[in-house]
């Protein structure tokens, strides 16, 4: 699932409030292992058209252009969004993206509501 939020919070407190979401969904942290299966994981994906490279926060998310997963629904979403380091919109970046997975989306739209900050 793809989301665009808007948000007075600054893209770490965003994040920290992203992981405490993570936590109490049941997401464990620190088993040392790089990949390993979760039962969520929330990524910042673009954040305007900033860049951004802190510790646990890298914007654009490093291997969005490799994820088909991710490029399908961001495309639904926001096809005119600016990679901020490479200039190409989530459409471009779509049609020239070499991952060969299947991609299906929901037919069921979620409407948009406010998000509230105790999550």
């Amino acid at each position: 699932m793809v989301a665009v939020i808007e948000t007075g919070l600054q893209p770490q407190q965003f994040m920290q409030l992203c992981r405490s979401a993570e936590g109490r969904l049941g997401r464990r942290r620190n088993t040392g292992r790089r990949y390993e299966s979760r039962v969520i994981d929330i990524d910042i994906l673009l954040w305007e058209e900033r860049v951004i490279s802190a510790p646990g926060l890298e914007i654009p998310h490093p291997r969005l252009a490799d994820r088909k997963f991710v490029l399908v629904p961001l495309n639904e979403v926001a096809p005119d969004a600016v990679h901020p380091e490479t200039g190409q919109k989530v459409s471009e970046l779509l049609a020239m993206c070499d991952d060969q997975s299947e991609v299906r989306l929901s037919q069921e739209k979620v409407q948009s509501a406010p998000l509230s900050a105790k999550l």
